[in-house]
């Protein structure tokens, strides 16, 4: 039955992406990104058939490039059972290091609660990000990792995992928060060395010069005009920085019938809506370092893994992007429902 559901899951959705013409899709705007960059054109300027943007470091446009290659049609039914793969992996990874023990190695019963309350409990979210066809699941996946690393007390690598991560989407930096207010050098250091990694390895393909350009290019266009920036707040951006600008830009809100409209309460000057912004990414920085300080000594489960929790559902918060099929999703991911001995049942989603 399981098996049923997940394969009409993914045709139904990779169907909608490939049919769907008003917007076209998110792995065909990764595509995009990867031919251009293959070209050495400009990556984050140049939008795609549809109108769409590019609006993410070049790394991820860098791995699409071996996806160039094939046809539309097969990319996409690719990446979505790619993205259902990833997810399955990410709930078990995340449990089993939760427990302490493989996930396989649990009762089955448990097995079957654990993964039933978290899809029921993140269907319509998944479902709008598979039908998107976005990238969230495999950043996802790659924090997991470095969560399931650490839990081996493998700081260095985990590091590393997490470090790619904010290089393909910046919106798992509030993990730096967490180790910092840890104390982890070693995973800091992995943190360092894959930010480096993820930085270098598109000049594999464009050499050192044109990379640095592209990252330059990326900072100038993309995160200085970011919604919490005192630009633009992004119709259909559910972000708190974003909800600022609507409320103290005269900037478009949401749009009905094809026309725009505003929600100032009071225009004020952009410079002052900017340290707004930054002052909302203060205090979850520092919601993120006191749960550290505060449940230092707990109970693992508390301790480490309900932090892992707390930062994941912050991250929406966090970032300057935040749409119901994106971050919405995978940071709620009760990536944990934690069953534990006498069958007492936790949820550590937010």
């Amino acid at each position: 039955m399981a098996a049923v559901l997940i394969f009409i899951t993914i045709s139904v959705c990779s169907i909608h992406q490939i049919w769907y013409s008003h917007w076209g899709s998110d792995p065909r705007v990764f595509l995009h990104a990867a031919s251009l960059l293959v070209k050495g054109q400009d990556i984050v300027s140049v939008p795609d058939r549809f109108g769409l943007y590019y609006v993410y470091p070049p790394l991820f446009a860098f791995l699409f490039i071996p996806l160039t290659f094939l046809p539309v049609e097969v990319v996409i039914p690719f990446w979505t059972v790619a993205s259902v793969v990833l997810l399955g992996w990410s709930m078990a990874a995340f449990y089993g290091g939760m427990m302490g023990r493989p996930f396989f190695s649990i009762p089955q019963k448990t097995r079957w609660i654990v993964c039933f309350f978290t899809v029921l409990l993140t269907t319509r979210f998944t479902l709008y990000h598979l039908q998107a066809g976005q990238s969230d699941i495999f950043v996802l996946a790659l924090v997991v990792l470095g969560l399931v690393l650490l839990s081996r007390n493998q700081e260095f690598r985990s590091g590393i995992a997490i470090g790619l991560s904010i290089v393909i989407k910046v919106v798992t930096l509030p993990f730096v928060f967490w180790f910092l207010a840890k104390r982890k050098p070693k995973v800091m250091a992995g943190l360092v060395l894959g930010c480096l990694i993820g930085v270098g390895l598109p000049a594999l393909v464009v050499g050192v010069k044109k990379d640095l350009y592209y990252h330059r290019q990326w900072l100038r266009v993309v995160m200085a005009n970011a919604p919490g920036t005192g630009n633009s707040s992004g119709v259909g951006n559910l972000s708190p920085r974003a909800q600022v600008d609507r409320f103290f830009l005269n900037v478009p809100a949401f749009e009905y019938k094809g026309r725009s409209y505003p929600l100032t309460i009071a225009e004020l000057r952009p410079g002052f809506v900017r340290v707004i912004g930054y002052l909302l990414m203060l205090i979850i920085a520092l919601a993120i370092i006191w749960y550290a300080v505060r449940f230092g000594n707990a109970n693992p489960l508390v301790s480490q893994w309900g932090g892992f929790a707390l930062v994941f559902s912050l991250i929406p918060s966090f970032s300057t992007w935040t749409f119901r099929n994106g971050e919405a999703l995978l940071w709620s991911l009760a990536l944990s429902q934690a069953f534990l001995p006498g069958r007492r049942f936790i949820i550590l989603s937010f």
